[in-house]
């Protein structure tokens, strides 16, 4: 959902919601942790990725020593 249908539809929410609205802020908390949650996610593949990437460079290595042979 893009950010701007989120807003519109929140607003919309907002207009027919009484004046007191802790299920609003609950919400968008819950939405806070999950968008952090997924950049943890992405942080964490990226250095996954990384570590493979240099394990496979330094198979590489180790593949043209002279004691490796196939």
């Amino acid at each position: 959902m893009s950010s701007s249908t989120f807003r519109k539809r929140r607003n919309n929410l907002q207009a027919s919601m009484p004046v007191d609205q802790p299920q609003q802020f609950e919400e968008e908390t819950q939405q806070l942790s999950q968008n952090i949650n997924s950049r943890q996610h992405f942080y964490d593949y990226s250095q996954r990725i990384q570590t493979i990437d240099k394990f496979l460079k330094d198979l590489q290595k180790l593949k043209q020593m002279s004691f490796y042979k196939n």
